[in-house]
C-alpha cells in the first residue's frame, strides 16, 4: 500500500480519548511518512526537523517587485511556519523568517497578524534637508507603493494558506 493511501491504525474509543497530540502527531508520522527539512533563516543557522509539509503558497505574478512563499509545517513536537519575502531588486536582499508554534492556531494567527510593511527597506532618505518638498514628496509616495504592493503580495498569499490550513483542521 502506497504512503499515500495509507490508513491510519485502528484505536479504539476509549484509546482514542487519552491521546495526546504527541502521539496523534506520531501515529500520523507513522502512516503517511515524515521528511527532514532544513529551513533558511536570516542570520541564523538552518533550523532542520522531520515532519511533513501541511501547506504552501506563492504570491509571484509576472512583473512583481517581491513576492512571498509561505509555507506550513508539522512536526513531532508542534508547527513550523515560514515566510520568505523575493525581491527582484538584486541590490535589496531575500528574507528567511521561520517560527515554531505548540498548536496550529497560533501558526494560523501568527500568519494573520504578520505585518509585510517590515519588509520594506526606505532607500531614500526623505530627511535629507537639500531636498525640494516635491522631490520628498514624490520619494514618499514612491515608498507608500512598495509598501502597499507588499501588502498585497502578502494577504494573497495568506489568504491561500490559512484556507488550505482551515480545510485541513476540518
Amino acid at each position: 500500500m502506497s504512503k499515500k493511501n495509507a490508513k491510519l491504525p485502528k484505536v479504539s474509543a476509549s484509546e482514542a480519548t487519552q491521546l495526546d497530540a504527541q502521539a496523534l502527531r506520531e501515529r500520523v508520522s507513522e502512516a503517511f511518512g515524515t521528511r527532514h527539512f532544513d529551513v533558511k533563516r536570516d542570520g541564523l543557522a538552518p533550523f532542520c526537523f522531520s515532519g511533513r509539509q501541511l501547506a504552501e503558497v506563492s504570491s509571484y505574478t509576472t512583473g512583481t517587485n517581491l513576492w512571498y512563499e509561505l509555507a506550513a509545517y508539522t512536526k513531532t513536537d508542534g508547527f513550523v511556519a515560514t515566510i520568505k519575502v523575493f525581491k527582484k531588486n538584486p541590490a535589496e536582499k531575500d528574507i528567511h523568517r521561520m517560527e515554531c508554534f505548540p498548536v496550529l492556531a497560533e501558526l494560523c494567527a501568527y500568519m494573520e497578524a504578520y505585518e509585510p510593511s517590515h519588509d520594506i527597506i526606505a532607500t531614500d532618505d526623505l530627511t535629507d534637508s537639500k531636498l525640494s518638498t516635491a522631490e520628498a514628496m514624490i520619494r514618499a509616495a514612491a515608498l507608500r507603493q512598495r509598501i502597499g504592493e507588499a501588502q498585497s503580495e502578502y494577504r494573497s498569499a495568506a489568504g491561500d494558506i490559512l484556507t488550505q490550513l482551515v480545510q485541513l483542521s476540518v
